[in-house]
């Protein structure tokens, strides 16, 4: 073995010891140290694989911490989101953008085609642009990011605030994951708060105004809905309608701290 090749396994033997000391629960066997003799028997590419996958680790957890931070608040319709969203931001500098996501078709309509000639990603479901779901998710990701960027150089906050009622509530769509979460969270830190409203109130107002698009329309197939969308945000907070009505500066208080924005007492003279 060259002494060139002795240096170069030292090297690794050394960023391998370092790398085990940022993440404490992977462990170098000794059998599989890099110093052992190498041999066409013994040599592969499996611990390359490991060392680059060890390597990546280290770097995920550098760079999350590095991450800027995006904050989303999700609920369902008709369930008090829209004034828990107009209280959120009227807070100093916050800039809140309703109900967005990145792939949801309930806005189209092959009839009656809406004028909407900067939403490049609808003009692409139209145009039947191939693999329009993956285009759609780079360019929310990239106006997202362009959106944050401007409002940080302003002085402002960023809040969305997400169409969770496309991803669960809608057989139209039929994602049934956190979209707006997922297609952000590579590069962005998210903040995440969930709101709720006692069900049996939302699953009545939902059915007043006819946005009943899931099937069967039943009050349980709206639970077992529900279900599913606070098991697919683990780490979320959440709030209580009835508490933000009953207790509105308190609970707009928490909500602040939880999404690290400035807080105003003032909310309830500037919302509406």
């Amino acid at each position: 073995m060259s002494n060139l090749f002795k240096k170069c396994i030292i090297e690794l033997e050394d960023s391998l010891t370092l790398i085990n000391d940022l993440i404490p629960e992977i462990s170098i066997k000794p059998e599989n140290s890099l110093l052992s003799p190498l041999t066409n028997d013994n040599f592969n590419y499996l611990e390359s694989e490991s060392l680059i996958n060890k390597c990546d680790i280290v770097c995920q957890h550098y760079f999350n911490d590095k991450k800027p931070i995006i904050r989303v608040i999700h609920h369902f319709a008709c369930s008090g989101g829209s004034l828990i969203s107009k209280c959120i931001a009227s807070m100093p500098n916050v800039y809140l953008l309703s109900e967005v996501h990145p792939y949801t078709n309930l806005h189209m309509n092959s009839i009656n085609i809406k004028y909407m000639p900067a939403d490049i990603a609808s003009l692409a479901k139209y145009s039947d642009i191939p693999q329009q779901e993956k285009l759609a998710k780079q360019i929310f990701t990239r106006s997202i990011e362009s959106t944050h960027k401007h409002l940080n150089e302003v002085g402002g906050t960023l809040v969305l605030r997400e169409h969770t009622h496309a991803d669960f509530c809608s057989d139209l769509d039929k994602h049934e994951v956190c979209a707006v979460v997922d297609a952000l969270s590579d590069d962005f830190k998210v903040l995440s708060l969930i709101s709720l409203r006692d069900p049996i109130d939302s699953y009545l107002s939902l059915t007043r105004n006819k946005w009943l698009h899931f099937a069967p329309q039943t009050f349980d197939e709206y639970c077992n809905r529900l279900l599913k969308f606070l098991e697919s945000y683990p780490d979320s907070k959440i709030i209580l309608y009835e508490d933000f009505v009953s207790k509105p500066k308190k609970t707009m208080l928490y909500i602040c701290q939880l999404l690290q924005l400035q807080y105003s007492e003032l909310f309830e003279n500037l919302f509406d």
